[in-house]
Formats: structure tokens, sequence, C-alpha cells
């Protein structure tokens, strides 16, 4: 295991094991379940950039359900399903301030709008050059509203 996202992944494994933490325990084993799917699927060893996906996507899946649950009113699911998501949340990267997104988003808008990219085609432009600057470190489905709202002026 060359890459330390994994190496981290696996150790925090057994520190649950260890410490009889079972729901802690129960998300990491799926996390890591993924990751080696991916990596059969793929037949190569994942990097961390990888890794990250695999968690964002995750992280994704695990707010969709929290609101789901939210508004079905099945709290106690949505409580699980956060504590979850605390967990996951421990392995991405340190996330982005509010103020540096938008600069990035800013950024990125204004050097598409400067290439002659303007409104919905700029859309793809900007969000692919923002995710690899972004990814892990802010949600992207706030970013994507944002970078909407600058380039259509709303």
């Amino acid at each position: 295991m060359s890459n330390p996202l994994k190496t981290r992944l696996t150790d925090s494994v057994k520190d649950a094991m260890r410490a009889k933490d079972a729901a802690r325990l129960a998300t990491l084993r799926f996390l890591l379940a993924a990751v080696k799917q991916k990596e059969v699927d793929e037949r190569r060893e994942l990097g961390d950039a990888d890794i990250t996906a695999i968690i964002e996507k995750q992280v994704k899946q695990r707010r969709e359900s929290i609101a789901a649950f939210e508004q079905a009113g099945r709290t106690e699911t949505a409580e699980s399903e956060k504590a979850e998501l605390r967990v996951l949340q421990e392995f991405l990267p340190q996330q982005a301030t509010e103020e540096e997104v938008r600069a990035a988003v800013e950024a990125a808008v204004a050097q598409a709008k400067a290439q002659g990219a303007s409104g919905a085609p700029a859309m793809g432009k900007v969000m692919s050059q923002l995710k690899a600057s972004l990814a892990g470190k802010a949600d992207m489905s706030q970013v994507s509203a944002l970078v909407k709202q600058l380039l259509t002026g709303n």
C-alpha cells in the first residue's frame, strides 16, 4: 500500500475494531469495500485522488439520504446517516472556506469569459476547471449553483 489515504483507512478500521466501535467500523468497512471493488474493476491500485472521489460520492449519497429521511420523518435513521457522514468527512481534505470557494469560482468564470465563453456552454468548462482545484474541498453542488448564478447574472 503506497498511498497514505488507503493506509489511514486501514489503520482506522483496526482502531475501530480495538475500540469496539461498531457503527464506525461498519462505515469504514463499507468504504474500504467500495475502494477494493473499484480496484478490482479497474485492475489497478487506486491513488489518493481516486479514493477521495469515492469518499465524495459516499458523502453525497449520505447527504441525499439524510434529506430524504428527514423529509419522511425518520429522524433515527437520519441520525445514523449523519454519524456515517461524520466518519467519511474525516478522510476528506480540509474544507475550503466560503471566501476561497467564491474566489476560485469568480476566477474561473472570469477566465471563461475572457476566452469568449458565456452562458450555458461556459458552465461545463468552468466546472471541469473547478472540479480539479476544489475536489474534496467543497460541496460541488453548491459550487455549481454559484457558477450558474455568476454566469447568468442572477
